[in-house]
């Protein structure tokens, strides 16, 4: 049988695996962020010197990218969801 400073003592470890969690998805998600905002002036430059074919090979590299990140992202919604999980009482 467990006492509530145990059940304290487990909560407070969750939390503190919760938090060291987010800040590292937070800075994770910094990196495509930053991308998306380069791949956007790419094409306003694109776009600016009516560049179809360049725009339509960025797009393509850029598609290309998504998909291959796409997997981390769905994988990370998922541990999230059972690490969200776990600490419920």
């Amino acid at each position: 049988m467990y006492s509530l400073s145990d059940a304290e003592l487990g909560l407070e470890m969750r939390n503190s695996e919760m938090e060291r969690f987010v800040y590292t998805i937070s800075h994770e998600l910094r990196t495509p962020l930053v991308t998306v905002q380069g791949f956007v002036g790419m094409l306003r430059k694109d776009l600016e010197q009516n560049a179809r074919e360049q725009m339509e090979t960025d797009l393509k590299y850029r598609k290309q990218c998504y998909n291959d990140g796409a997997p981390f992202a769905r994988d990370t919604g998922t541990l999230s969801h059972r690490a969200c999980g776990e600490s419920a009482i």
